[in-house]
């Protein structure tokens, strides 16, 4: 039985439980909204810091932003938005801002510029050791030496306790270009994809199956449409910025004759990550050379197709101007899996499971182990924040 987190509610009380958690060698597990769980084994006492205990302070005309670790993502979207701003960043409903920059992961709902690491300025947290700690800076530019904020983007948890977050924030975008294109064979898909290799700011997501025909919103996909004998799929893709750059993205996209469904809307939100109820079988996040990617979403297509059968599934999301993939894959317990390691380690690439039986393995080897555990032993010396579990933020 998963036992209720222990609510920290000020900075002090937080100070307090890892000094005595330290002394009296408890483990302690932080967690945020309890939306995706953490890397590594799930020991220790759960901890989680509440809004109260951070600091919200607003600087709209410096595009600046501190954001209680506690406060849902949602929230804080909420709030920006008075103000016509937003944090191009995305969790979970109910994930929280310091579940967030922890897992150091983005969403594919905007790709190009979701990852904490490239919003984050400073933070205020309390390190394993049981000591209070500001680093970074609430200012845009700071030159004052190493940028070790970035440290906590994926520390999953194991460096110590978030308090407050400051990001800097862009202004609400005023347009959106949406796209979607329908298709049978793994050839039609790579020309699909063409012309998003050469924009960076793209939202796009390909699935197995088709959108319901009737459904008026057509970024919403259809749920649990099985693999048939048959290829289809479908791509959803938008850009959005200026209403001035989208009118001449629209204007100039290239035409393939097809008439796919293209249009211009204000900006609103895409729906859920995968839009799918059950968690997938198997995901993976990936990185390969832009022009890579036709390539291997071919052969994934092609592995799909020759093993079809009714409640397997897949999805696909990325940025393909950078090269940074997400894919997931559902079916039945007893369902092989794609070799897409292979694949992407013979385009030079590199992988991360996400979801699955192998979820943390990553290659090929990117991680300097023992730098990360060493910043583990600085901050944490021991152990007892997240155990088992070295940071990823060094990956």
């Amino acid at each position: 039985m998963t036992k209720a987190p222990v609510l920290l509610p000020t900075a002090e009380a937080a100070t307090a439980l890892v000094r005595e958690a330290r002394a009296n060698g408890t483990l302690l597990r932080p967690v945020g909204g309890g939306t995706r769980p953490l890397f590594g084994m799930p020991r220790g006492l759960p901890v989680r810091v509440e809004a109260e205990a951070g600091t919200w302070l607003h600087h709209p005309e410096d595009l600046l932003v501190t954001v209680p670790a506690g406060m849902t993502v949602a929230e804080m979207a909420r709030r920006l938005a008075v103000e016509g701003q937003a944090l191009p960043l995305a969790a979970p409903e109910g994930g929280t801002v310091g579940g967030l920059v922890a897992q150091g992961t983005g969403d594919p709902c905007l790709h190009g510029r979701n990852l904490p690491r490239d919003w984050v300025l400073g933070a205020d947290v309390i390190l394993g050791n049981g000591e209070p700690q500001r680093i970074g800076a609430r200012v845009v530019k700071n030159v004052a030496g190493y940028d070790a904020v970035r440290l906590w983007c994926g520390s999953r948890g194991t460096l110590g306790l978030l308090l407050s977050v400051t990001f800097k924030v862009a202004a609400l975008p005023g347009a959106w270009f949406g796209r979607r294109e329908s298709g049978m064979t793994a050839e039609a898909l790579s020309r699909a994809l063409l012309p998003w290799q050469r924009i960076t700011l793209t939202w796009l997501r390909v699935l197995s199956g088709t959108v319901a025909a009737h459904d008026p919103d057509p970024w919403q996909p259809a749920v649990s449409v099985p693999w048939g004998a048959a290829l289809s799929w479908t791509l959803l893709a938008g850009l959005e910025g200026t209403a001035p750059i989208i009118e001449a993205v629209a204007r100039g996209w290239p035409s393939d004759g097809q008439a796919p469904e293209s249009r211009i809307w204000h900006h609103r939100p895409l729906g859920p990550k995968w839009a799918e109820a059950s968690p997938p079988r198997a995901a993976w996040i990936l990185a390969v050379l832009p022009s890579r990617i036709p390539g291997l979403l071919e052969a994934l297509v092609d592995w799909c197709n020759a093993r079809a059968a009714d409640g397997r599934r897949w999805a696909y999301s990325g940025d393909p101007a950078r090269g940074r993939l997400e894919v997931a894959l559902w079916g039945d317990a007893e369902m092989p899996t794609p070799p897409i390691e292979r694949w992407v380690e013979a385009s030079g690439g590199l992988w991360q499971v996400t979801a699955g039986s192998r979820e943390g393995g990553h290659g090929p080897s990117r991680m300097d182990e023992d730098l990360q555990l060493a910043l583990k032993r600085a901050c944490d010396p021991d152990d007892i924040m997240n155990p088992d579990t070295l940071p990823g933020c060094l990956a």
